[in-house]
């Protein structure tokens, strides 16, 4: 009888220890808060890469917890967190700072929930993506969007989301419901 793991949530895990997660390729949910330095960026590459292979993944998120070194900027080290676009195939929930190439707003219509944790990387532009590609959403989170205002939410396609939850966070916490 072969036993796999399905279900990882681990906290304050050093993102050098990455490498034993990337070898668990029948997760279907993973969650990691992680303590991240500067010189752990190919680590989160190496978890990114091994997506690829975690072909029954459903839940995903990546977020840091602790930065261990304040010159390094580990905000930005998250944004290189590039999730392959065939990880989309499968998952249906995302809770990540996104990197630079927005990937998400383009393949992750499958996602029924999506946290944005860096939603300062979002445009108008990118925020137009998002409500027209991920017509799947019932759950919607963006922190830090600061580009969003009552001129551009008039002119986003959000149909698809009207009566569902969608939180804006900004330093404070508002909360949108289309109705």
């Amino acid at each position: 009888m072969q036993v796999s793991l399905q279900w990882l949530e681990i906290n304050h895990l050093p993102a050098r220890l990455l490498r034993v997660v990337a070898r668990l390729h029948d997760l279907r949910h993973l969650t990691l808060n992680l303590t991240i330095s500067y010189d752990d960026v190919e680590c989160l590459r190496e978890l990114a890469e091994s997506l690829r292979n975690m072909t029954r993944i459903r839940t995903l998120a990546v977020n840091r917890v602790v930065a261990t070194s304040m010159h390094a900027g580990p905000d930005v080290v998250l944004q290189t967190f590039a999730i392959p676009e065939c990880a989309y195939e499968s998952l249906t929930s995302l809770d990540c700072s996104l990197d630079g190439s927005l990937c998400v707003l383009r393949a992750g219509k499958r996602l029924s929930s999506l946290r944005i944790r860096n939603g300062d990387i979002l445009s108008a532009g990118g925020l137009q993506l998002l409500f027209e590609n991920l017509i799947g959403l019932r759950h919607l989170w963006i922190d830090n969007c600061f580009c969003l205002d009552d001129d551009i939410m008039s002119g986003l396609p959000v149909s698809n989301l009207r009566g569902k939850p969608i939180q804006l966070l900004y330093y404070y916490t508002s909360e949108h419901r289309l109705d």
